[in-house]
Parts: structure tokens; C-alpha cells; sequence
């Protein structure tokens, strides 16, 4: 059992991040949007690890905001010194026909599901994976990715962005590979 099985229980399956360590906490953040359930879910996990004795670092960011992500992994890195597995777990969705999705619906799950995680992991890769000669790369792609929807679920930009960091995935470890980086996707279904 990890130190963190009764969070990643509320988050993701611990079944598939057997072994590790968390210490950095993040999570996508509205001002002015007080009780948002990610939120809530970050200001536990932090308080059940203190508890635990962990050091534990919540950096609330926006990950669709590009210019948040060098001070996110900045934060990270003064507070930890360095940064050995990232976990890129935001991401959005909305439901619309295709011939009626909204322009910004489509840019809304893009950018956070597609060039958010991107620019996120090249910052912690130029700053920290490739200088160590290791590290880990984790993306929460899904099984929307693979294939597609029932029509009445109007998920087009999901399942493009998840098909994307599906094949982001293969690319970069294609690519990080010489460096000892692993990267990996975990495709979760319907639940």
C-alpha cells in the first residue's frame, strides 16, 4: 500500500501507481469559485500527508494559462529541488454535436488537455528530466483517445485531445528515451 492509496482511491486507481511517492500536489484553480471540488479534494490530500509527517507543496495553477506553468514548476523545484515524476492529470471536456461545438469549448479542452500538459512537461523536462538523466512522465489519457464515443455523447474535443496525448505519449518516449525518462499514458474507461 502507498503512502497515498486513500487519495489516489478518490482520484485515480492506486493499482496503477503502485509505488510511488508524491510530494507535490497541484491542481487547476478558479479565483473567486470557493467550494470547486478539486479544490476541496487538494486542501485534504495536503492535510491527511502533514499528518503522515510528508512535506507536502499545493500549487494552485491554471494550466490552460501558459504563462502560470514556468512558475508552477519553479515553486516545485525551490520548494523540493528537484522534480523526479510528473503526473499530468488536469484536463476538461464539453459535450456538443460536431457541427454545432462552440469555438471556445474547442480551444477550452485543447489547450488544457493537449498544449497545457505539453508545456508543462517540456518545462519540468528541459529543467529537470533531461539535466538528472531521469525521471518519469505520467499522463491521464482515456479510452476516448482509442476510439469513439456513442454519437449521443458529443465528446468530439475530448477524444481529439485524448487522441492526441495518446500519440504525444508514444512520441516523446520515442524521443526521451536516450535521456532514461520513461513516459507513459493510463487510458481510464467509463466510470
Amino acid at each position: 500500500q502507498t503512502t497515498l492509496e486513500p487519495l489516489l482511491d478518490r482520484a485515480i486507481r492506486p493499482d496503477f501507481v503502485p509505488a510511488l511517492d508524491y510530494h507535490e500536489i497541484s491542481t487547476r484553480f478558479y479565483e473567486g469559485l470557493p467550494a470547486l471540488p478539486g479544490v476541496t479534494l487538494v486542501a485534504e490530500a495536503k492535510a491527511h500527508l502533514e499528518k503522515m509527517g510528508i512535506d507536502v507543496l499545493a500549487v494552485p495553477a491554471d494550466l490552460s494559462k501558459f504563462d502560470q506553468i514556468p512558475g508552477l514548476a519553479g515553486k516545485v523545484l525551490e520548494h523540493f529541488g528537484r522534480i523526479d515524476i510528473l503526473l499530468n492529470n488536469a484536463g476538461a471536456t464539453w459535450g456538443a454535436k460536431a457541427e454545432d461545438y462552440p469555438f471556445d469549448a474547442w480551444m477550452k479542452v485543447i489547450n488544457l488537455n493537449v498544449n497545457g500538459m505539453f508545456f508543462l512537461t517540456q518545462e519540468v523536462g528541459k529543467r529537470c528530466f533531461i539535466p538528472q538523466k531521469s525521471g518519469k512522465v505520467i499522463v491521464t489519457a482515456s479510452i476516448a483517445g482509442l476510439r469513439g464515443n456513442p454519437p449521443e455523447m458529443g465528446t468530439i474535443a475530448y477524444n481529439a485531445s485524448k487522441g492526441a496525448d495518446v500519440n504525444f505519449v508514444r512520441a516523446l518516449a520515442s524521443e526521451w528515451g536516450r535521456y532514461n525518462i520513461n513516459v507513459n499514458a493510463i487510458c481510464p474507461g467509463f466510470f
